[in-house]
């Protein structure tokens, strides 16, 4: 809704208020019209009945008060509103803005992060794969490296059980011998 469109639509609804306040007034002023001419054609009555008059008027004084009160207030609420309305476009105008700023950081992120996709896709794949082929050839040669040294390890320890009995046996041949 425009802020025309707002502001007819707020001085629509306060001349409705206003014009029901109104009302009540016109038609007091109807009835004093008529107590006027009612006291024109009978002047002695208006003496003897000065003093409920003089209620009258106080009460209307009264009303009058109480209604002017209400469009000061009614005068204060349309000022209210408008300052809430001019405060509700800055609003609208900062939102806009953040929304375009939103929008310029949301196609920047988008742009990184394809780049990121491409970089890791052309450079740091590739390079993991060389990596991990690299590191499944080493392993293969240490476990094969392990099992032959197992098997030499193994070997020297037999070697070392042969060696200890023929060294017996020469010592006893030799013992023999000499």
């Amino acid at each position: 809704m425009s802020d025309e469109k707002l502001l007819q639509s707020i001085s629509d609804m306060l001349d409705e208020k206003l014009d029901r306040e109104l009302s009540g007034i016109r038609g007091d002023v109807s009835v004093l019209k008529e107590d006027v001419s009612v006291l024109k054609e009978d002047v002695s009555v208006l003496k003897e009945d000065v003093s409920g008059l003089k209620e009258d008027v106080s009460v209307l004084k009264e009303d009058v008060s109480e209604l002017k009160g209400k469009v000061t207030r009614l005068e204060d609420n349309q000022e209210t509103m408008a300052n809430d309305i001019t405060d509700l476009k800055k609003v609208a105008t900062r939102l806009d803005g953040n929304q375009i700023t939103m929008a310029a950081d949301i196609a920047e992120l988008k742009d990184v992060t394809k780049r990121n996709n491409l970089i890791l896709e052309n450079e740091v794949l590739p390079q993991l794969r060389e990596m991990q082929a690299c590191y499944t050839d080493t392993y293969k040669r240490y476990r094969d490296g392990i099992a032959t040294q197992n098997k030499l390890v193994s070997d020297n320890e037999l070697y070392g059980i042969i060696i200890k009995e023929h060294s017996k046996q020469i010592a006893e041949l030799q013992s023999k011998v000499g």
